[in-house]
């Protein structure tokens, strides 16, 4: 396991990119930014901090049909309000706490999100849950269920096979499935 510190002030973007594992970003009351990678190909993330952006890519292996890609799986803390970037082949993303937008996008995997200003999310195959979005949400899931607990502005939810649950929307709302129930 590696374990990177950064000190900072305030809220950040953070952007991962990862080809199959985990992603796990838990938003604190915090001047530092920890992010911590296991797996066998930890020590060849680059992990890097340019002003309030800070990085971290998973090495990309080009391997065969049966190819030997490690999974790799990144815990961070960032301070509250954070935005998220966060681009996954195959690999769970959990969003704890309190973040600003959030762009996520996964081939395969669950997206969990506490709390999110606009944001978008999008699966190839994945349940999405979102427990409260303060401004505009997007989400796309090839086949996935989605659950919205709370909405405070407009929503807009595509899934080609999965059920929908939208809790309360304060916005319009606008949902398509190709064969899945809606609550």
């Amino acid at each position: 396991m590696t374990e990177h510190h950064f000190e900072t002030l305030g809220p950040i973007h953070l952007y991962v990119e990862l080809g199959k594992g985990s992603v796990k970003v838990r938003a604190a009351d915090t001047t530092e930014t920890r992010v911590e990678i296991a797996g066998r190909d930890a020590d060849e993330v680059l992990v890097q901090q340019d002003g309030d952006q800070l990085s971290v890519i998973g090495p990309r292996h080009r391997t065969g049909f049966l190819g030997g890609e490690s999974a790799l799986h990144v815990v961070a803390t960032v301070p509250e309000g954070s935005h998220l970037v966060v681009k996954t082949g195959s690999a769970d993303i959990t969003g704890e706490g309190t973040f600003g937008t959030c762009r996520v996008k996964s081939g395969s995997g669950e997206v969990l999100l506490d709390a999110v200003d606009e944001s978008t999310v999008e699966t190839g195959s994945g349940d999405i849950r979102v427990a409260v979005a303060t401004a505009g949400l997007r989400i796309k899931s090839g086949s996935g269920d989605v659950t919205i607990s709370r909405a405070d502005d407009a929503v807009a939810v595509s899934t080609g096979s999965g059920d929908i649950e939208v809790g309360s929307s304060a916005g319009s709302t606008v949902v398509k499935t190709g064969s899945g129930d809606l609550k």
